[in-house]
């Protein structure tokens, strides 16, 4: 069987989506895109404009399960378009730099709960270990997954609630954190699926228990030089 090539784009909600090839028609889809109906797709379409086109970003090259994995822009009449999350988040960097000399930088860190049959997985607590820690092993998968797909990670660790965990993505270029939190995301549900577990990524899936967050790491350069670092402030901040 010839290689499998996974071509991947999200709708307006970051849901992520997913076209697969084969390595033969890699060359041309670079070339001439790829054709496909948007009329379905959250955000993007109507039925009678339904003619979209991806474009793999062949930097964007990731390693998921053994696929080769890429993330595409989506295009409409020859163009990008506009209601593409990649698209919109391409322009906005794209102003910041050409109009204020500046590069992002980000990171994240996510909060999900695991569970099994709907309730948390564990009674365990923050920076709790095995037994407490049943999803020990679960975390030990996603860091082998993750660092197979290349997405380079810091820490990850049980959160405050039971059956809550985090993992936390190392800074990179805004576009490319972007990319990397939703293979993360998808590679925790995949991990957890494989067990017969669920991740919910949800904000509050729990009435009385901590919610989930997300946060993000934030950092703007110019000209090499991290304009939040202050080395003569208390706190090193600007």
């Amino acid at each position: 069987m010839k290689p499998i090539i996974s071509l991947r784009f999200s709708d307006i909600n970051g849901v992520l989506k997913e076209v697969l090839i084969s390595e033969d028609e890699f060359e041309r889809a670079c070339s001439n895109g790829v054709w496909f109906d948007g009329s379905s797709i959250e955000g993007f379409a109507r039925r009678f404009e339904s003619d979209m086109m991806l474009i793999p970003d062949t930097s964007s090259y990731y390693m998921i399960n053994g696929i080769r994995t890429y993330f595409c822009d989506v295009y409409k009449a020859g163009k990008p378009f506009e209601g593409d999350p990649r698209t919109i988040l391409k322009k906005i960097l794209k102003d910041v730099r050409e109009k204020h000399g500046f590069r992002l930088v980000a990171a994240g860190e996510l909060e999900f709960y695991i569970l099994r049959d709907r309730e948390p997985i564990d009674g365990g607590s923050y920076f709790d270990v095995s037994p407490r820690d049943k999803a020990n092993l679960i975390k030990i998968a996603i860091a082998e997954k993750l660092s197979e797909a290349k997405i380079a990670w810091s820490m990850g660790h049980h959160e405050v609630g039971p059956g809550q965990n985090e993992v936390d993505i190392l800074h990179d270029e805004g576009l490319r954190i972007a990319d990397k939190t939703l293979l993360t995301k998808n590679i925790i549900k995949l991990v957890c699926e494989a067990e017969g577990l669920k991740a919910s990524f949800m904000p509050k899936p729990f009435y009385g228990k901590p919610g989930n967050g997300f946060h993000i790491h934030l950092s703007l350069w110019r000209d090499g030089e991290n304009l939040f670092y202050d080395e003569g402030d208390q706190y090193r901040l600007s």
